[in-house]
C-alpha cells in the first residue's frame, strides 16, 4: 500500500469515527427527550452510563488526530480537516454530557412537569446537532450557516422559559425546587445549541480557514 493510500484510509476512518460519535450524541439526546417526557428512571440510568462511551470515542478520535498530525505533518486542506475535527469532538462530547445532565435531574423529579415549551426546545436542539454533524461530514457550508441561525430560536426559547418560571416562583414559592430543576435542564439544552453552533463554525473553518470571521489557518 502506498503512503498516500494509507493516509487517505486513515482520513476516511477519521470521518467514520466522527459520524459514529455524532450518532451516539444524537441517540443520547433522543433518549434524554424521552426521559424528560416520561421520567423513566431506567432509561435515564442508561444515558448516564453510556456517556462514558462517548467520552472514550472522543479520546479515540483525538488520538488519531494527533497521530496524523505528528506522523503525516499534513498541510493545507488536510491540516484544516484534522485540526477542526480535533476541535469539534470536544463539542460532541459536551452534547453527551448535557444529555446525561438532563437525565440526572429528570430522574430526581417527583412529578413530570410536561412543559411543552421545554420539550420543543429540546427537540430543536437535537435537530441542530444532527444538522451540524451532517453539515460537517458533507462539508455543506450553507447547511452549517442555516444551523447557526437556528440558535436564535433556542436562545429565545430559553429566555421565555426563564422569565415564565421566575414569574411562577414569585406567585407560588412552593414550586421553587421543581421550577429551578426545569430551568437548569433548559440551560443544558441552550448549551447544546451552542455546541451545535461551534461544530458548524469548525465546518466553515475546515473549508475556508476562517473561524468566526478570523483567518486562523
Amino acid at each position: 500500500m502506498s503512503y498516500r493510500n494509507y493516509y487517505d484510509q486513515e482520513l476516511f476512518r477519521l470521518e467514520g469515527l466522527v459520524e459514529k460519535m455524532g450518532h451516539m450524541a444524537s441517540v443520547a439526546l433522543a433518549k434524554a427527550i424521552q426521559v424528560a417526557s416520561t421520567l423513566e428512571g431506567t432509561l435515564a440510568e442508561e444515558v448516564i452510563a453510556h456517556d462514558s462511551d462517548i467520552d472514550r470515542m472522543e479520546r479515540e478520535i483525538e488520538q488519531l488526530c494527533v497521530t496524523l498530525l505528528l506522523r503525516q505533518q499534513p498541510i493545507a486542506s488536510d491540516l484544516r480537516r484534522i485540526s477542526t475535527t480535533l476541535k469539534l469532538v470536544t463539542d460532541l462530547e459536551r452534547v453527551g454530557d448535557a444529555a446525561a445532565d438532563i437525565c440526572e435531574i429528570a430522574r430526581t423529579l417527583e412529578h413530570n412537569p410536561q412543559d411543552e415549551e421545554f420539550l420543543a426546545m429540546l427537540h430543536q436542539a437535537k435537530a441542530m446537532v444532527d444538522s451540524a454533524v451532517e453539515a460537517y461530514l458533507a462539508q455543506d457550508l450553507d447547511k452549517a450557516r442555516q444551523t447557526i441561525a437556528l440558535d436564535d430560536v433556542i436562545d429565545g426559547d430559553f429566555d421565555r422559559i426563564k422569565k415564565r418560571l421566575i414569574q411562577q416562583i414569585a406567585q407560588d414559592a412552593g414550586i421553587g425546587d421543581e421550577a429551578l430543576d426545569l430551568l437548569m435542564m433548559a440551560k443544558y439544552v441552550e448549551r447544546v445549541g451552542d455546541h451545535a453552533v461551534n461544530i458548524c463554525e469548525w465546518t466553515i473553518c475546515r473549508s475556508t480557514g476562517i473561524y468566526r470571521e478570523e483567518q486562523i489557518m
